[in-house]
C-alpha cells in the first residue's frame, strides 16, 4: 500500500492516506497533486517505510536521505521526558496528600523531583530503547 509523505515545512511530517474510493478514480500521484497544499514537498512511499509505532509520531521526520520516515531522536527524547514528568507530577500530587496526613515522604518526593536531572535519555539510540525507559519509582 502506498502513502503520501508530506514535509510540512516546519520539520514535521504529515502522512496522507488516500481513500480507497479515490484510488479507484485516480492515481495516487494525481491525488497528491490535487490534495497536497501548495508549497509543500511530498513523496509517495510504501507503508513499510513509515513507522508502525506512533508513540513518537510528533518526532517523525523525512529529512534524512533514506527511503524511510525516521524518528528524530532528540525530539523523541523530549517527548518521552515530558511523559515521565507527567507521571512524576501525578506521583508528587499523591505524595502531597501523604504529607498533609502527616506522613514523612520528603525523600520520595525529592527522588521524584531529581528524575529529569538523573535520568540520561541521551544514551538511548532507538525509539524502542527509549520507550522502554522508565524510572522504577514511576512503575
Amino acid at each position: 500500500m502506498k502513502r503520501i509523505v508530506i514535509n510540512n515545512g516546519d520539520g514535521t511530517v504529515g502522512i496522507m492516506i488516500p481513500a480507497p474510493k479515490e484510488l479507484e478514480k485516480m492515481s495516487i500521484e494525481d491525488i497528491a497533486t490535487k490534495d497536497v497544499p501548495n508549497g509543500l514537498t511530498y513523496r509517495i512511499t510504501d507503508t513499510v517505510n513509515i513507522p508502525s509505532d506512533k508513540i513518537f509520531r510528533e518526532a517523525w521526520t523525512d529529512d534524512n536521505p533514506t527511503e524511510t520516515v525516521d524518528v528524530d531522536m532528540p525530539k523523541a527524547r523530549e517527548i518521552h521526558m515530558n511523559k515521565i514528568r507527567e507521571l512524576r507530577n501525578k506521583k508528587l500530587s499523591e505524595l502531597d496528600i501523604e504529607t498533609l496526613r502527616g506522613n514523612d515522604v520528603e525523600l520520595e518526593k525529592q527522588a521524584l523531583r531529581d528524575i529529569p536531572q538523573t535520568l540520561d535519555l541521551s544514551i538511548k539510540s532507538t525509539p524502542d530503547e527509549l520507550k522502554l525507559t522508565m524510572p522504577p519509582t514511576l512503575l
